[in-house]
């Protein structure tokens, strides 16, 4: 049995063969058992999927979901209403790990390293750093 026979089962099963492939897969059927065993399974498989639940949306709502995208789009992509709905809720948390950050950074900055500069990530100035900073051979 092959891919090409499941198909063929599938469209049988669909109703979709003509007279001619239905009668050569009627005999196929009747002298393998095999594929008698596989048409079976996918009657069975068929069957329940016929019997699942079916939840479908309320009329009109592909007409609602279209407006809506219309709407939206006509505003622009970026509009500030559209901006401010999806990240207001982020800008708390946002300031708040950036005054921890902050603070952070202030509390753990080194000797001879302003707050300014340890905030901002500046390595301290030495007299090492300056020489580094000129480059070799000046």
């Amino acid at each position: 049995m092959s891919e090409r026979d499941d198909g063929l089962l599938l469209r049988s099963l669909a109703g979709e063969l003509g007279r001619t492939e239905a009668a050569e897969l009627r005999a196929r059927l009747d002298a393998d058992p095999a594929l008698r065993g596989r048409m079976q399974q996918l009657r069975m498989m068929a069957g329940a999927l016929r019997g699942a639940r079916h939840d479908a949306f309320a009329a009109g709502f592909a007409g609602r979901v279209a407006r809506r995208a219309r709407a939206e789009y006509e505003r622009g992509p970026l509009s500030a209403a559209l901006l401010g709905r999806y990240f207001a809720r982020l800008v708390p948390a946002v300031v708040a790990i950036l005054v921890l950050l902050a603070a952070y950074t202030l509390r753990d900055s080194g000797p001879g390293q302003g707050g300014v500069d340890a905030l901002l990530g500046l390595a301290p100035v030495t007299a090492e750093t300056l020489l580094a900073a000129d480059g070799p051979g000046m």
